[in-house]
């Protein structure tokens, strides 16, 4: 599940529908917007919340309150309902037993920074609705203050064993949250990291909802995003040498048996040699990390066959160097690298 946060005053009504709808179609089922922030205590948010309300509707997506016990000096329980928040995350100052009463009502959303065994304890024996329950940890504006990826992983194993699902949030490449503007990770190594790499890490260590902390994402990694939600392939972008056939546009499948030092696409070598044989040498030139190559009519048999490069690697006369992945996206090559995956290659 991919999710992404509107803030209420950060962006207009209309920055904040176009980004809903963005969001929607790019794969997101979950929008956050929390309603305790201290520099919005003072203003009727209400008409905001309202017509935001009704397009998340539209968009049919499930819209979570970040709450504290003073947003409900503010609004009722039926307000949030009536406006179109479908769960809410409690923040500290709700008691578990309050917090078991809610899950009859509500999907309620924990913060899993903070759970423990104690707290799931309580919840079972106030008779919460563990179906109702999730537990998303929290974003770290701060830099430096962000959580340890290994002790995320332990903790969200935990919080698994429970029957809960688990959230957390990484750092969006577009417009920024102030006051810090320096991103809202959960894990402080995502801080500056491609939002596509977090994104798979988080799943990698357990994380069933990601959601971006950030108010957008950059437009090419918005379509990054949508292809890989919609087709399920990773669009990597790449710089190109002069002089080189358009190898780039089709889209790749790794072979099944994954190399240790190349990333190798199962079905270029038959396409390309068949299309262009015979491949000249050209641009032999040492493989950098990232580099996209064809073998040449030289290596005889494995003439067509494109690779991406993971480590350093010699020059080779028989390998052509035609591009290179853009440094930033080096992250998600480790992703590539997976039996049957899917790929392509846009030019930047």
């Amino acid at each position: 599940m991919l999710g992404f946060l509107v803030s209420l005053t950060e962006q207009s009504i209309a920055e904040n529908k176009r980004l809903i709808k963005q969001m929607s179609t790019a794969g997101s089922r979950y929008v956050f917007t929390s309603l305790q922030m201290p520099e919005e205590r003072d203003r009727d948010l209400t008409a905001v919340i309202k017509e935001l309300g009704d397009c998340m509707k539209e968009q049919q997506l499930q819209w979570i309150a970040d709450v504290s016990p003073a947003t409900f000096e503010r609004y009722t329980e039926a307000d949030l309902a009536s406006w179109g928040f479908t769960g809410l995350r409690i923040d500290d100052g709700v008691t578990m037993r309050q917090i078991a009463g809610m899950t009859q009502r509500w999907q309620i959303i924990l913060n899993a920074s903070t759970l423990t065994a104690a707290d799931l304890a309580e919840l079972t024996a106030e008779q919460a609705v563990f179906e109702n329950l999730s537990a998303w940890y929290n974003y770290y504006p701060r830099p430096e203050t962000g959580l340890a990826r290994e002790a995320v992983r332990a903790h969200t194993s935990f919080i698994k064993s429970h029957g809960l699902t688990t959230g957390a949030f990484i750092q969006g490449d577009g417009q920024q949250r102030g006051p810090i503007f320096a991103g809202l990770p959960t894990l402080e190594a995502h801080r500056d990291l491609h939002p596509l790499a977090q994104y798979f890490d988080l799943l990698d260590i357990g994380i069933d909802t990601v959601l971006i902390g950030d108010l957008s994402l950059a437009e090419s990694t918005l379509v990054q995003f949508k292809k890989w939600f919609n087709e399920r392939i990773i669009q990597l972008h790449v710089t190109v040498l002069e002089n080189t056939v358009d190898w780039l546009s089709p889209v790749y499948q790794v072979r099944r048996d994954v190399a240790r030092d190349v990333i190798r696409a199962a079905n270029s070598r038959i396409e390309f040699s068949n299309h262009y044989h015979p491949i000249a040498p050209a641009n032999c030139q040492e493989r950098l990390r990232g580099s996209v190559t064809i073998d040449n009519a030289a290596y005889l048999r494995y003439e067509g066959e494109l690779q991406i490069i993971l480590g350093d690697l010699l020059a080779d006369e028989k390998v052509n160097v035609v591009g290179r992945v853009v440094m930033e996206e080096h992250v998600l090559l480790r992703y590539v690298n997976k039996p049957n995956s899917r790929f392509t290659c846009v030019v930047r």
